[in-house]
């Protein structure tokens, strides 16, 4: 999220000097497949530890929360990528 909007005004004004707007949607799209490679591994990880429970506290257990909660994140990440970039496409970056 930071490095899709720290990127995109870094670049900014090179894409206002060449009218090279999908410059910044390309920038988006990198962040938003870097978000959803975060769910790709938490849901790997998953798989070894399917039989966890939420109430226990073994290591299974607390593999099984931390792969939930890098899914979780992972795609609420993904979802402010995705919010983040209506700006981008309904107003100028020139302005």
């Amino acid at each position: 999220m930071g490095l899709d909007q720290g990127s995109s005004y870094a670049i900014a004004q090179h894409a206002c000097s060449t009218s090279h707007f999908y410059l910044l949607h390309l920038i988006t799209g990198a962040a938003f497949l870097l978000a959803l490679t975060g769910v790709l591994v938490a849901w790997r990880q998953l798989g070894p530890v399917r039989n966890g429970q939420e109430e226990g506290g073994s290591p299974v257990d607390r593999s099984w929360f931390m792969a939930w909660l890098g899914i979780l994140m992972s795609l609420a990440f993904a979802l402010t990528i995705v919010a983040l970039s209506v700006p981008k496409i309904v107003l100028s970056p020139c302005d």
